[in-house]
């Protein structure tokens, strides 16, 4: 997945421009008819909890309002890792027709270039439109096993696969070393599954000089502040829930004891620092944390520029 910040700079109803971060957050959209495809979302909200990604959908229904349509769908489609798609028709009276909403949801995630995975149940015919898409058809039987894989797949083409740390530039990886923090080379397989965590909502994985502290690094100054709030909140939640499973993992034999109490002693250690642009957005993004346990530093661009110019690194 590429790393730089892409915004929605242009509204596509003539609004101020809104400056959601397209992919910012591990979720997915899921467009759909509500009196046809209710128990297809069931089983797709399912499949992506397992995996730890965000299900949003609208319901098909669109409430009257321009702000309304963008803080439900037009909002949620950009921010979503990857979207899902249900083209199955409804039946109006006698007749059997497509779902208008559902088709402008589509025509959304299609016009935002999003990685979008499109279903429709066999007994449909996809509309003219569309037609040339390509589109998973499937029945009752076939749907989780089909729709499991296109997720996967989907998870696997919109996740980063390992941290580029040359889109921080010099100074920020300076900065960290100046604290104490190296990027991760994640050569072994703890590094590694850590990493992945953070790694859902956009987060570097850094090591302290011993190699036994971990610190999850967000380089987020181009992001809204509510967005980085969402994040680190999001990565507590994950973390939370995984590290509570341990426990499970032990009496299955998954995993040792030993193993368990090593990993506990990281959690109980772990940081998150995160770049924001200036004071201005540290503060906020404090506010935003009000009430969370969890260790946040939270450092800004001018931070960074002045303490690497006053160190002797260069």
């Amino acid at each position: 997945m590429d790393n730089r910040v892409r915004k929605n700079e242009i509204c596509i109803v003539n609004l101020p421009s809104c400056d959601y971060v397209f992919s910012a957050s591990p979720s997915c959209f899921i467009g759909y008819g509500f009196n046809r495809s209710k128990l297809e979302v069931d089983i797709l909200s399912d499949l992506l909890k397992e995996r730890r990604i965000e299900a949003y959908e609208a319901g098909g229904t669109l409430a009257p309002g321009q702000h309304v349509f963008c803080q439900k769908i037009c909002s949620k489609i950009i921010q979503s890792q990857f979207c899902i798609v249900l083209l199955n028709n409804e039946k109006v009276g006698k007749v059997k027709k497509p779902n208008a909403n559902v088709h402008m949801e589509y025509g959304l995630m299609l016009g935002f270039n999003k990685y979008i995975l499109p279903f429709q149940h066999e007994d449909y015919s996809l509309e003219f439109n569309v037609a040339g898409l390509d589109t998973i058809k499937y029945n009752d039987t076939s749907f989780k096993t089909k729709a499991a894989a296109a997720i996967d797949q989907a998870i696997l083409q919109t996740t980063q696969k390992s941290p580029d740390t040359s889109l921080m530039g010099p100074d920020v990886g300076a900065y960290l070393l100046l604290h104490g923090a190296i990027i991760s080379s994640l050569d072994n397989p703890t590094d590694k599954a850590i990493y992945q965590i953070g790694s859902l909502c956009g987060f570097y994985l850094c090591l302290d000089f011993t190699g036994n502290r971990y610190i999850y690094f967000g380089n987020f100054p181009k992001l809204p502040t509510s967005v980085i709030a969402w994040r680190i909140k999001k990565l507590l939640e994950i973390l939370e829930q995984r590290f509570a499973g341990l426990e499970f993992r032990v009496t299955k034999g998954l995993m040792t004891q030993q193993q368990m109490d090593l990993l506990l002693d990281l959690y109980r250690t772990m940081e998150i620092w995160i770049l924001a642009n200036n004071a201005e957005d540290r503060e906020t993004v404090l506010k935003l944390l009000d009430g969370c346990t969890a260790t946040v530093t939270v450092f800004t661009v001018a931070d960074v520029s002045e303490e690497v110019s006053k160190s002797e690194m260069y």
